[in-house]
């Protein structure tokens, strides 16, 4: 039996510093039957974060930034911090509920 895992769910909200914490990607099958394995995340991540963007729902325009990522054996464990005020009060309100890549 395969795992489908179509986001990740949020873990922890800052609302002082605006900051989400929880797993952005793990190797479980998406919606596509694709799966992003840990070794192929961890070779991704030094590009990724030279620009750091998290973008809202898979748009162009970006709302926030990476804090820190790190992978360890379940994924990708980040802590993104929101500037735009529109997605914050999404995050805050329990709209966003995850992260998916």
């Amino acid at each position: 039996m395969h795992t489908i895992q179509f986001w990740v769910p949020i873990n922890k909200v800052d609302g002082e510093k605006r900051l989400v914490y929880g797993y952005a990607s793990t190797p479980a099958l998406d919606l596509q039957g694709e799966r992003v394995s840990l070794e192929a995340i961890k070779r991704a991540l030094p590009d990724y974060m030279q620009w750091r963007n998290i973008r809202e729902m898979h748009q162009m325009s970006a709302v926030g930034v990476t804090e820190s990522a790190d992978v360890d054996k379940k994924g990708l464990y980040v802590v993104g911090r929101i500037v735009d005020d529109e997605a914050w009060n999404k995050v805050k309100e329990g709209v966003y509920k995850g992260f998916s890549i």
